[in-house]
């Protein structure tokens, strides 16, 4: 089991109809695959990079680079300050 099959199963599971996985280190790359995979069958979906001196994570891998925790927290304050608009 990895990131990727784990999060394919959840999305199955919750019937989910979009994805967004945030992630900083190499283990994430299979979930980055699965979300490419899921958006090339119907299903919209976001990859982000926390990026971070530590992150080990390519960057040219995600579809949108945000700078580390804070800037994750920041993008899903956005989101939310959008969807209650």
């Amino acid at each position: 089991m990895d990131k990727g099959a784990a999060l394919t199963g959840l999305l199955a599971e919750r019937d989910a109809r979009s994805v967004m996985f945030c992630g900083d280190d190499l283990g994430d790359l299979p979930a980055f695959a699965a979300v490419r995979a899921l958006r090339a069958a119907g299903t919209p979906g976001l990859s982000v990079c926390s990026a971070s001196p530590e992150s080990a994570l390519p960057q040219k891998e995600a579809d949108l680079v945000v700078d580390g925790p804070d800037g994750v927290a920041a993008l899903l304050t956005a989101i939310a300050d959008r969807i209650t608009r």
